[in-house]
């Protein structure tokens, strides 16, 4: 059986790492020299690779594509299950591959249009349904 176990230390930067798991994970507050914050598993001995669960906030939350993201990490790429809200207010609730949005997902825009369905490298792609702020249903097949 795996066993979980929690040491927290501070290191030279003055930033809190936990130990988390024997999979050679560590817990790890980090700001970037941008402002940007992650707050998640990284690698115990690379511990600039966001690998696990995490939750990465955009510090400049003026740019529309910045984002906070919460979720799964694989290799400092969203991979995985995670919810990201784009400071523009669109909303994506799903899988991530390679830090695209790949699998099925819930897309909200700020529109108020919800697209949920399939999608493959940052593309609508294969069924889904789009519901306008009107209520006009579309499902379907999308292509890249």
């Amino acid at each position: 059986s795996k066993k979980t176990f929690i040491i927290k230390t501070i290191n030279k930067a003055g930033q809190t790492e936990q130990k988390i798991d024997e999979e050679d994970r560590l817990w790890l507050r980090k700001t970037y020299g941008n402002g940007d914050l992650y707050e998640g598993e990284v690698l115990s001995d690379r511990k600039e690779i966001r690998d696990g669960i995490g939750t990465y906030y955009c510090s400049n939350k003026q740019k529309r594509t910045n984002y906070e993201y919460h979720g799964a990490w694989k290799h400092n790429l969203r991979d995985g299950h995670g919810h990201c809200y784009y400071y523009n207010e669109d909303l994506y609730v799903g899988q991530w591959k390679a830090d695209k949005r790949h699998g099925e997902g819930d897309f909200f825009s700020r529109k108020q249009d919800r697209y949920e369905g399939h999608w493959k490298n940052d593309m609508r792609d294969g069924k889904g349904t789009l519901t306008s702020p009107g209520g006009a249903v579309y499902t379907g097949r999308w292509y890249q």
